[in-house]
């Protein structure tokens, strides 16, 4: 059996990623994290000895896990969810939103690193600062436009525009909205959901489990 990291080594020193020369803030065995200069935003890596899904899970149970937690936790949602394959590794990388008070939204990157033992989870977060909504605000009556016969729930929540992009039936927390599409990010480089998923693409390229 092969020993993934031995007791002369702290789990999480396992992993090394690009976290951007962020300051550095906790700094344990199983849980590192740095921050920001201006505190929008936060990268961590953090072992745990649990395994969070079979390693031979499907992506619909991933999704239904995560967005039940995300969910019932923070009114949140879910934006995507994917695998891919790194060395020996089948990494679940998540996007996910939740609503701050008194306005606008933090996107929530998590790439977890199933392992025989246990699973590292790398989670990335960018807050909305100032102005928010401007993103929605110009795409929208461009959905308009093509979905003017548009219909709204028994919430209120206009469906189209806002949609679960895993399962069309699902109304509940905070759906994901048109405009949060990744074809709109060119559109609008500094919106935290752009920022954060050019970050991750970073993140992955840079990633390295020894």
């Amino acid at each position: 059996m092969i020993q993934l990291f031995n007791r002369k080594k702290n789990p999480v020193d396992r992993v090394s990623f690009n976290h951007f020369d962020w300051k550095l803030r906790d700094n344990t065995p199983v849980f590192k994290s740095w921050i920001k200069n201006d505190q929008t935003a936060f990268i961590g890596v953090e072992y745990y000895e649990t395994l969070f899904i079979n390693i031979n899970s499907k992506i619909d149970e991933v999704v239904n896990k995560i967005r039940a937690e995300v969910v019932n936790e923070s009114n949140g949602g879910i934006i995507e969810c994917d695998f891919y394959y790194l060395k020996a590794y089948k990494i679940i990388q998540l996007i996910t939103k939740e609503p701050q008070s008194p306005s606008g939204m933090s996107y929530i990157g998590r790439l977890i690193i199933p392992t025989q033992n246990g699973h590292y989870l790398i989670m990335l977060k960018i807050c909305e600062m100032g102005t928010t909504g401007i993103r929605e605000s110009v795409v929208f009556p461009k959905w308009m436009e093509l979905n003017p016969d548009f219909q709204s729930d028994e919430n209120g929540k206009i469906i189209g525009w806002l949609k679960d992009p895993f399962d069309n039936d699902f109304r509940k927390g905070s759906l994901m909205n048109f405009a949060e599409n990744k074809d709109f990010d060119k559109d609008f480089p500094e919106h935290p959901l752009s920022e954060l998923r050019e970050k991750m693409n970073l993140i992955i390229e840079s990633l390295n489990v020894n």
